[in-house]
């Protein structure tokens, strides 16, 4: 169902290495005298796996033990952004990046990257968006912020200055950030006040990275913390830790 539909065999069930086909489905006037057909286009095509993943690879460690960060990726860099830095023994404010082998997956050297404005760590809420990574709330010294702040990726992977912009109207930790079609989505998180929350909160992106208004959107209908999101051809789904684990 939705505007993305997707076409798979049915005969005999799925097999490995078969072609599945996702097609978008548009109402034209197309006929002589203006009457409208559904239309339907193919706009990617798929492969059927087997269900198992590769084996695992070690690639470069970061150059400081870290917990608690957010990692992202954008144009072929990885960002380790926040944190507890266990080598320091206090939260972290450094920014590691790493550029990502196209062919292999592997791993080059890390880079220490523009220092975060705010000591936390609880920065599972990172997300890039059209060349800004942004960072969310977290759990600073002194108790739980609602800071939002971003920084433009610059065409060499280095990150420019961090900027303050609308934070959350909520304090919290462990909230999972996405940023999808313009907007910023906040779902989940811990709060000092009332443990794990359920809500989710979105706001539009500007162009120049700038995060607008935060409004509340579709609860979730459990409460889940320290997880994560995973965005695919338009949808997302939340990964994560409720009460009791």
């Amino acid at each position: 169902t939705g505007p993305i539909q997707i076409a798979v065999p049915v005969a005999g069930g799925y097999t490995p290495g078969e072609t599945v086909y996702f097609f978008q489905n548009t109402n034209q006037p197309v006929g002589p005298n203006g009457e409208r057909i559904d239309v339907w286009t193919i706009m990617d095509t798929g492969t059927i796996g087997d269900g198992t993943s590769g084996s695992w690879t070690a690639v470069s460690s970061l150059p400081e033990g870290l917990f608690g960060h957010g990692l992202v990726e954008w144009n072929g860099w990885l960002y380790a952004a926040g944190g507890y830095n266990t080598t320091l023994g206090d939260h972290n404010t450094k920014v590691f990046r790493a550029q990502i082998n196209a062919s292999t997956g592997a791993l080059g050297v890390w880079i220490t990257d523009a220092s975060l404005p705010l000591k936390q760590h609880g920065y599972s809420s990172a997300a890039v968006h059209d060349g800004f990574l942004y960072l969310a709330a977290g759990n600073a010294t002194g108790g739980l912020p609602n800071a939002v702040e971003f920084a433009a990726i610059n065409s060499d992977g280095s990150l420019g200055a961090w900027t303050a912009t609308t934070a959350l109207p909520l304090a919290m930790s462990f909230n999972e950030l996405h940023a999808q079609d313009g907007f910023l989505y906040s779902a989940t998180g811990y709060s000092s006040t009332t443990s794990g929350i359920g809500i989710v909160l979105r706001a539009p992106l500007a162009s120049t990275g700038h995060v607008g208004d935060w409004n509340e959107t579709t609860l979730i209908p459990s409460i889940n913390y320290a997880g994560v999101v995973i965005g695919h051809r338009g949808g997302a789904q939340l990964q994560g830790k409720g009460p009791g684990g």
